[in-house]
């Protein structure tokens, strides 16, 4: 089910982007690159979902502030 980007504050959103692309960095240091197998590509998998998912927040975050500051 979608999420209404009205359901945070501009900062809300801007915070989950911070903080995904915290996680997404954290997960990156976890598994050496060089490493094959299935952990490997687990923990590449989920820095990418992470890795997008703090872009989106942080645009919808960026967007709702030039938005507010804009009225």
């Amino acid at each position: 089910m979608p999420v209404d980007s009205s359901a945070l504050p501009w900062w809300g959103w801007l915070l989950f982007g911070v903080g995904g692309g915290l996680a997404s960095l954290a997960a990156s240091r976890t598994v050496d690159n060089t490493e094959n197998g299935a952990w490997a590509m687990a923990w590449w998998l989920v820095r990418i979902i992470t890795g997008l998912g703090s872009l989106i927040s942080f645009a919808v975050g960026l967007f709702h502030f030039t938005k507010w500051a804009w009225s």
